[in-house]
C-alpha cells in the first residue's frame, strides 16, 4: 500500500485513483531511492464518476508511506507532480525520494573536523582542551557514542531530526574509531555524507526510512556472496553485457606529476619515461586455444623481457640513488653557502624582535645539539656529555651549529644592545628573574656611543661553510683588494706572480727596501699598515689577522687552500659518478625492447603501442624533496600508474539485465531475503556455457504493489586489476582504489621553527634529521628544557617529558605518569643510607619496596607495621592473629578473662547479637559449660555428638544409616527405600525393594526382569509384540516388530508380511503394502529420493496394473481414455513439467480490449509461414506410435517464433513447440477479410454479369 503521510509517518490516508500498474520504485545501493506512479483525479464507483480520494494532497513537501514486502520507507515529494488531461480523465505523475533527501535541504557553515584550528569542532568540544597545553585531548571520529560532541555524524545530524544508528557500536567499532579530516562551508549534510565522508572512509551509508536513522557499512563489509545465481537459463530474459572503456586499451602510459616538478618514472625504470603492458594481448587465447593476438614466439620473448626489467629494477633503482647522491654531494661542494641568518643586518630589528629571533635561534641550537647527540651515543652516552667540536666539525651538523653559535647568535646579541640595558662594560644587563632588560626608548649607552655594537663577520672566514662557486669569487673580490694594496718591493722571494716569501712589515723590512721603493710611502708607519693589509690576504704563514680578528694566514691563502680542497673532493666523486652512470646505462641497454625481440615480434610490439599520458594530484613533490627523495616518489608514482595501466590495458565490463519478478514465483522464495541491493549475485551470461561473473548487485526497479512484470537490475562495475577483482571505483568513484602519500607542501628552502617565536631558518640536513628521529618529540622537549636555564624566570607553563629541577617552590605542583623512582625523603630526615628506616624524625619512603618511616612514629619494615601511639579505626580489622598485651581491652572485655594457659575458655565469650528467628545477625557465642552457638560455622575435622537436630540442609560426601530411618518422607530400612507404600505394586507410592521397583500401579519391573507400562517411550534397540487378530471368525497370529531397520507388520505362521516401512539412503524410504491374496506381487509401493527423488505407486487387481505414475518418465491411467467429455478445459504441461489448465478466454480474465491488431500481431504475417513435410526423429517418437516413421505436414517451431513468436511456446527460451490456439484467431481472421473480399468481388462479378 502507498498512503498520504504526515513527516511524522502518521498516515492521513490512502489515495485510491492511484493507478498500480503505473507504479514504479528504484532502490539504489548509492543514492536515494525513486518511487514514480500516476494517479486519477477521478474514481469510477458503481458507474459514477466521483473525486479520488487525496488527489489535491499530492504536493510538493507531502510524505508517502509504502509497505510493501520490499520495502517499509517515507518518501518525501519533492518536486511538482505533472499534471495531463484529455478532458475526459485528469491525472497526476508523482515523483518522490526516500526521507534522505531532507538532508539536502540542511547545509554545513563553516564545520571544520580535525584541522587544528581555533575554529576546529575539536576545539569547541566541551571540555576537551587540556587546561596546560591548550591542545585537545581528544580528536574526532567518525562515530564517538560516548562523546557525541566528538563524533562526526553526530555534529553533522545534530538538529536534523536524523540519529546514528547505535547498532554501530558493536558492528563498526573499527570503522567508529577512525579519524579524518574535513573543511566544509555551505555544503548540504547529503552531498558531504556521500560525496566526501563515504569516498573518504570507503564506507556506504544506510539510511533507516521510517525511523530516520543513519547507519554504515565499511569496505569490503558491504553485502556477502549470496550464490544466487541468475541466467538465461532461469530468470533472466535479457542480459546486456557492455564495456566500460571509452576508446582502445592502453598499453603505454606515460606517468607523471601534477605538482610541476615534470617528475616521470625515468629514475627506476631504466631512463625509459614510459611504462608499458601488453600482458592481455600477449597471453589471451581464442576459442581453439592459439594465441588471438600474437604468436607463441612473441608471447615468451614478452614474458621474458617483463620478467627481466621486474628483476633488474631493484639494481638500477639503487644505481640511481648512489648516481644522485654522488650528485648532490658535487652541487653541494660547488654552491654551499651559509645560513641566510647570517647576512641579516638584525640591527634594522626591533626590541621585541629581536627577543623573538634570539629564542627561537636559541632553541634551534639547542635542538640541533641533541639531534647530533642522539645520532652519536657511543661518543655521548649522558646528554650532559661535554660537546666534542672537533668531531662535530666532521658532521653534516656543523655548518648549521657554526651558523647558529658563531655567527647569527652573537649579531643578535649585538644588536639588542640597541634596545636593551648594558652594564659599564657595553655587556646586556638581566633582571632578577634573568631577562634581558628593554628599555622603553632605546638603549641610551648606545645613543651615546653607536660603536658599542660591534659587527660580527666570522662566518665570512670559516671556508668550511662555502662551496666552489662561492670561494672563487672571494678569491677574485679579494684579489682585487689586494691589486690595489700591492707595492713593489713586498715579495721577499720569487715572482709577483708566484711569490716564495714576503717582506716583514718592521724596521728591519723596510731597511731591505731600495730607495726607490721606499719612495712609495710616506712615512715608515705607511708602509707598516699597508704590508700589513697586505698580509692579511696573502701571508704564507700564521700571524695575527686584522680582517678576521684571529691569527691566522692570509684570507686569500685560506681560501685557495679550500678551494684546492674542494676541487680534489669533487674530481674523486665526479670519478665516482661516471663509474655508476656506465652501471646504469649497462643495465638500461639489456631491457630495451630491440635487444630482446626479434625483428618480426618488434613490429608487433610497436603495432599493439596504444599511448596515453598519465599524471596523479596525489603524488607530489615539494622544494623539500631533492633528486634524491625523488626516487622514492618516482617508484610511488610508478607502482600507481602499473595499477591503473593494468586496469586500463585489460577489456573492462559492465552487466545490465531484464529478469522475471522473482517475488511473485514460490519456487524462488529461498531467494527473496538473500536478493537485496549490496549483495553479490552470480551471473552466467552465456546460455551456454557455465561461467559467471560475480557482481554486486547496486539497484533493482519494480513494482512494488503488484508481483507481476518484469524487475530491471543493476549491477556494480568490477574492475580487474594487479590484485584482485572489485568495485571500488564504482562505489567511491575515481580513484578510491587507492590513495598514495604526499611529501606535504612548504614554502623556502627550508621549515620554520616554532609558532610564536620568530620564523628562521632550518636548513635541510637538520629539519631531515628532525623528522627521522623516533623520539623527537621527547628530545625537543628535553631540549627546551635546557634553554631555561639561560632564562631564569617565572614561566605560566612548563611542559616537558623529563626534567631536573634543584626546587619547586609556591603554586601547585601535579606529577603523573610514571615519573617517580627510587626514594623520597623530606630533608630533615636523620636516618642513614645503610638503614633508611633509622631516622626518628623526617620521612622516607623507598618506591622500590614500599617501605617507610613517617616521623619514627609510623613505620613498616616488609613484616611489622609500628604505631607509636594510638590509634582509631572506623572500618574492620582483619588479621591472622591479633596479640593483646595484659592491660588490653576488647569490647569491655580484659585479656585474662578470655583465655588460660592451655588455650581453653575459661569465661564466657558472645561476640555479635543473636537473632534467633532469622538469625539475620552475626553471632558467635561459646559458654563456659561448652555450649557453642553461631550463626554460620566451617569445622575442620570430625564431629563427635550423641544427638543431635540440623533445621536446614545437610550436604555430605557420604551418609551412612545403620538400621533405618526417614528423609524428607521417604523410609528405609534393610529391606528396601519406599514413600508412602512398602508394597510392591500398590496403587500408590513409590517401591524399590527385594521384589522390585515400582511406580504406583502404573510402571514395574519385578525381580525376574518383567516390565509392565501402561505408556512407554523406548530409544535403541527392539521391540516386538505378539498376538492375535479375528476377521470373519478366523483368527489369525500377528508380529510387529519395530526396530532400527524398520516397521514389520507379518504372521509368522502363515509366512506372509502384511505391511513394510524399510528406511533406504537411496530411495529416502519405502513403504510396501501387501496383499496375502497375492503375494507375489506388491499391493501398494511407495518411495522417495530426497526432493527430486522417484515416486512409483501401483495400484493392482490381480496381475494387472490399472493406474501407474512414475515421476520424470511415465505416467499412465487405463481407464482415463475411455472416459470422454466434450467440455472442460484442456490439460498443458509446462516446459518445467507441471500439469496446468490451458488458458481461459473469457472475457472476465482479460483487459485492453481492442479489435485494432497491432503492426507484431498482423494476421498477414502468416502469409508467410512455410508449411513444411517432415518425419520425427527415430528416438523422439515412441516405435508403437501411430506416426512413428510417417511422413507429416505442418510448422517448424523455429519459423513460427520468427515470423508469429506470439504463437511460439518456448522451452528455456528456444522454440519448442507452436501453440495452434493462437494460430486460429489470426486464421480466422485472414478468413474473415478474406470472405468479405470474395463477398466483394461476387457483388462485382453479378454487376459485370448484369451489365454483360
Amino acid at each position: 500500500m502507498i498512503y498520504l503521510a504526515k513527516p511524522t509517518g502518521d498516515i492521513l490516508g490512502r489515495p485510491n485513483g492511484l493507478r498500480e500498474e503505473t507504479c514504479k520504485m528504484k532502490k539504489t545501493l548509492t543514492d536515494m531511492w525513486e518511487l514514480t506512479f500516476e494517479v486519477s483525479k477521478y474514481v469510477d464507483e458503481n458507474n459514477n464518476f466521483s473525486p479520488s480520494d487525496f488527489y489535491e494532497s499530492l504536493s510538493p513537501n507531502m510524505y508517502l508511506l509504502l509497505e510493501s514486502d520490499t520495502a517499509n520507507a517515507l518518501f518525501l515529494i519533492d518536486a511538482e507532480p505533472v499534471v495531463t488531461g484529455d478532458g475526459i480523465q485528469e491525472t497526476k505523475s508523482v515523483t518522490a525520494h526516500t526521507a534522505e533527501c531532507e538532508l539536502q535541504q540542511k547545509f554545513l557553515r563553516s564545520f571544520y573536523i580535525n584541522n587544528g584550528t581555533g575554529e576546529s569542532q575539536e576545539y569547541l568540544a566541551d571540555g576537551n582542551l587540556d587546561a596546560y597545553t591548550g591542545l585537545p585531548k581528544e580528536y574526532i571520529s567518525l562515530a564517538n557514542f560516548e562523546h557525541p560532541g566528538l563524533s562526526l555524524l553526530h555534529l553533522a545530524l545534530q538538529e536534523t531530526g536524523w540519529t546514528v544508528d547505535d547498532s554501530l557500536k558493536t558492528a563498526e567499532a573499527d570503522a567508529c574509531a577512525r579519524k579524518y579530516q574535513f573543511s566544509v562551508d555551505g555544503k548540504d549534510i547529503y552531498s558531504f555524507l556521500m560525496s566526501e565522508v563515504a569516498p573518504t572512509a570507503k564506507i556506504l551509508f544506510f539510511f533507516d526510512r521510517r525511523k530516520r536513522r543513519v547507519s554504515f557499512r565499511s569496505y569490503p563489509n558491504i553485502g556477502k556472496d549470496t550464490g544466487i545465481c541468475i541466467g538465461l537459463r532461469n530468470l533472466a530474459s535479457r542480459i546486456q553485457v557492455e564495456s566500460t572503456a571509452d576508446a582502445a586499451l592502453i598499453t603505454r602510459y606515460r606517468p607523471s606529476c601534477e605538482s610541476g616538478s615534470g617528475l616521470g618514472i625515468e629514475y627506476v625504470n631504466f631512463g625509459d619515461p614510459y611504462l608499458y603492458n601488453l600482458d592481455y594481448f600477449a597471453a589471451t587465447r581464442n576459442e581453439y586455444g592459439d594465441y588471438k593476438y600474437v604468436t607463441e614466439s612473441f608471447h615468451n620473448q614478452y614474458a621474458a623481457w617483463n620478467k627481466k626489467r621486474e628483476d633488474l629494477r631493484p639494481d638500477y633503482i639503487a644505481l640511481t640513488k648512489e648516481y644522485n647522491q654522488t650528485l648532490l654531494a658535487i652541487r653541494e661542494l660547488q654552491n654551499r653557502l651559509p645560513d641566510d641568518g647570517c647576512s641579516i643586518d638584525y640591527k634594522t630589528y626591533k626590541a621585541d624582535e629581536l627577543y623573538l629571533s634570539l629564542n627561537a635561534y636559541e632553541k634551534a641550537l639547542a635542538a640541533l645539539t641533541t639531534l647530533y647527540k642522539n645520532d652519536y651515543p657511543g661518543l655521548y652516552p649522558s646528554p650532559d656529555t661535554a660537546l666534542d667540536e672537533a668531531h662535530l666539525r666532521t658532521t653534516m651538523y656543523w655548518h648549521d651549529y657554526y651558523a647558529y653559535k658563531y655567527q647569527i647568535i652573537p649579531s643578535v646579541l649585538e644588536a639588542m644592545k640597541i634596545w636593551y640595558a648594558t652594564d659599564e662594560n657595553g655587556n646586556l644587563e638581566r633582571d632578577e628573574n634573568g631577562r634581558y632588560i628593554v628599555c622603553e626608548n632605546g638603549n641610551p649607552a648606545y645613543a651615546g656611543n653607536p660603536a658599542m655594537v660591534k659587527p660580527v663577520t666570522a662566518f665570512l672566514y670559516e671556508f668550511e661553510l662555502y662551496g666552489l662557486e662561492e670561494l672563487k669569487a672571494k678569491r677574485k673580490a679579494w684579489m682585487e683588494c689586494v691589486s690595489l694594496l700591492y707595492r713593489d718591493g713586498f715579495i721577499k722571494s720569487g715572482t709577483k706572480e708566484n711569490p716564495t716569501s714576503y717582506q716583514t712589515p718592521d724596521e728591519a723590512g723596510w731597511e731591505r727596501l731600495t730607495a726607490s721603493q721606499k719612495a712609495q710611502f710616506t712615512t715608515i708607519s705607511a708602509f707598516k699598515d699597508t704590508l700589513n693589509s697586505y698580509l692579511d690576504y696573502m701571508a704564507f704563514d700564521s700571524r695575527p689577522n686584522a680582517i678576521t680578528g684571529t691569527s691566522c694566514k692570509g684570507i686569500i691563502r685560506l681560501c685557495e687552500a679550500a678551494i684546492s680542497e674542494r676541487q680534489g673532493e669533487i674530481a674523486s666523486l665526479q670519478e665516482h659518478l661516471a663509474s655508476v652512470n656506465a652501471e646504469r646505462d649497462a643495465l638500461s641497454a639489456s631491457v630495451l625492447p630491440q635487444n630482446n625481440f626479434n625483428t618480426e615480434n618488434l613490429k608487433l610490439f610497436c603495432l599493439l603501442i596504444n599511448e596515453a599520458d598519465y599524471s596523479s594530484k596525489n603524488i607530489v613533490t615539494t622544494n623539500l624533496d631533492d633528486i634524491l627523495t625523488m626516487v622514492d616518489v618516482a617508484e610511488t608514482l610508478y607502482q600507481d600508474a602499473k595499477s591503473h595501466l593494468d586496469i586500463a590495458s585489460h577489456p573492462q565490463y559492465a552487466f545490465h539485465t531484464t529478469i522475471d519478478n522473482l517475488f511473485a514465483l514460490e519456487e524462488f522464495a529461498p531467494l527473496w531475503e538473500d536478493f537485496v541491493i549490496g549483495n553479490f549475485i552470480r551471473l552466467q551470461p552465456d546460455l551456454f556455457r557455465d561461467d559467471s561473473e560475480t557482481l554486486r548487485l547496486i539497484s533493482i526497479e519494480s513494482n512494488p504493489l503488484q508481483t507481476t512484470g518484469d524487475i530491471s537490475v543493476e549491477f556494480s562495475t568490477m574492475t580487474r586489476s594487479l590484485s584482485d577483482v572489485n568495485d571500488l571505483a564504482f562505489l567511491f568513484g575515481e580513484g578510491a582504489s587507492g590513495s598514495h602519500p604526499s611529501s606535504g607542501s612548504s614554502s623556502g628552502s627550508g621549515g620554520t621553527y616554532g609558532k610564536n617565536d620568530a620564523d628562521i631558518q632550518i636548513a635541510n640536513n637538520m629539519l631531515n634529521a628532525l623528522l627521522k628521529s623516533e623520539t623527537f618529540g621527547t628530545q625537543i622537549a628535553d631540549v627546551i628544557l635546557d634553554s631555561i636555564r639561560t632564562n631564569k624566570g617565572n614561566f605560566g607553563k612548563l611542559i616537558a617529558h623529563s626534567g631536573i629541577f634543584d626546587s619547586l617552590e609556591s603554586g601547585q605542583l601535579k606529577v603523573s605518569g610514571d615519573c617517580l623512582f627510587n626514594k623520597i625523603k623530606s630533608s630533615n630526615w636523620d636516618g642513614t643510607e645503610d638503614n633508611l628506616l633509622s631516622n626518628s624524625i623526617g620521612s622516607i619512603i623507598d618506591l622500590s619496596n614500599g617501605y617507610f618511616n613517617l616521623g619514627g612514629k609510623l613505620k613498616w619494615n616488609g613484616k611489622q607495621l609500628n604505631v607509636e601511639g594510638n590509634g582509631k579505626f572506623s572500618g574492620d580489622i582483619i588479621a591472622n592473629s591479633i596479640i593483646l598485651n595484659k592491660d588490653s581491652v576488647v569490647t569491655g572485655l580484659t585479656s585474662d578473662k578470655l583465655i588460660d594457659a592451655s588455650g581453653f575458655v575459661i569465661q564466657d565469650v558472645a561476640i555479635g547479637n543473636q537473632n534467633t528467628t532469622s538469625h539475620s545477625e552475626n553471632y558467635f557465642r561459646l559458654s563456659s559449660e561448652g555450649l557453642l552457638e553461631a550463626d554460620n560455622a566451617v569445622i575442620h575435622g570430625t564431629i563427635y555428638a550423641t544427638d543431635g537436630r540440623f533445621a536446614g540442609d545437610i550436604t555430605a560426601n557420604r551418609l551412612t544409616a545403620d538400621t533405618s530411618g526417614t528423609i524428607a518422607g521417604w523410609t528405609f530400612n534393610r529391606d528396601g527405600f519406599y514413600k508412602e507404600n512398602p508394597a510392591f505394586n500398590s496403587p500408590t507410592g513409590i517401591y524399590l525393594g527385594s521384589e522390585g521397583f515400582s511406580i504406583k500401579d502404573a510402571f514395574s519391573v519385578d525381580h525376574m526382569g518383567n516390565l509392565k507400562s501402561t505408556n512407554a517411550f523406548i530409544s535403541g534397540g527392539e521391540i516386538k509384540f505378539n498376538g492375535q487378530y479375528e476377521e470373519s471368525n478366523e483368527s489369525h497370529n500377528i508380529e510387529i516388530s519395530l526396530s532400527k531397520n524398520g516397521f514389520t507388520l507379518t504372521s509368522p505362521n502363515e509366512n506372509v508380511e502384511y505391511m513394510k516401512i524399510v528406511p533406504s539412503w537411496w530411495n529416502g524410504g519405502k513403504v510396501i503394502s501387501s496383499n496375502p491374496m497375492i503375494a507375489s506381487k506388491p499391493y501398494c509401493e511407495f518411495s522417495a529420493k530426497g526432493i527430486s527423488g522417484t515416486y512409483t505407486f501401483y495400484l493392482s487387481s490381480a496381475d494387472q496394473t490399472d493406474y501407474l505414475f512414475h515421476y520424470g518418465y511415465t505416467l499412465r491411467n487405463t481407464y482415463v481414455y475411455a472416459s470422454t467429455t466434450s467440455s472442460g478445459s484442456q490439460l498443458r504441461i509446462d516446459d518445467d513439467g507441471y500439469f496446468k489448465r490451458y488458458a481461459s478466454s473469457s472475457k472476465m480474465y482479460k483487459k485492453d480490449i481492442s479489435t485494432n491488431i497491432c503492426d507484431d500481431l498482423n494476421p498477414r504475417k502468416l502469409y508467410d509461414l512455410d508449411i513444411v513435410q517432415f518425419q520425427y526423429n527415430e528416438d523422439y517418437l515412441d516405435k508403437d506410435d501411430q506416426r512413428f516413421g510417417k511422413d507429416i505436414i505442418g510448422f517448424l517451431a523455429e519459423d513460427v517464433n520468427e515470423i508469429y513468436p506470439i504463437a511460439c511456446n518456448l522451452k528455456n527460451g528456444e522454440p519448442e513447440v507452436p501453440e495452434y490456439n493462437m494460430l486460429i484467431a489470426p486464421m480466422l481472421k485472414l478468413i474473415q477479410e478474406q470472405h468479405e473480399e470474395i463477398e466483394s468481388l461476387k457483388h462485382r462479378v453479378t454487376i459485370l454479369e448484369q451489365k454483360v
